[in-house]
């Protein structure tokens, strides 16, 4: 039996803010969203964590800085309220 995976996205939000490159589970819903943006290291286990870093290169590395960068600021300049308002917003438009 497979355990659902957590990870706290306010955590997730403290370190992008931070500038801080995040790890998470593969398998969690924080894991999927750095995956997807290209923003942080996802892993299976714990165990994995020390060989996932040995196998990343010096322009990988300056890519992730650089996309921790861009979340930094979206994250410092409520980017992601703001939508989150406005996807509402509009959906209370569309059912008015």
């Amino acid at each position: 039996m497979t355990l659902p995976k957590y990870n706290w996205q306010y955590k997730l939000s403290l370190y992008l803010a931070a500038g801080i490159i995040p790890v998470a589970d593969k398998m969690s819903n924080v894991g999927k969203w750095l995956k997807f943006n290209g923003c942080g290291i996802t892993i299976s286990d714990l165990e994995d964590l020390h060989g996932e870093l040995l196998t990343i290169s010096r322009s990988k590395y300056e890519t992730l800085q650089n996309e921790v960068k861009l979340q930094q600021h979206r994250v410092r300049e409520g980017y992601y309220t703001q939508k989150l308002v406005s996807s509402i917003e509009k959906s209370l438009e569309i059912s008015v």
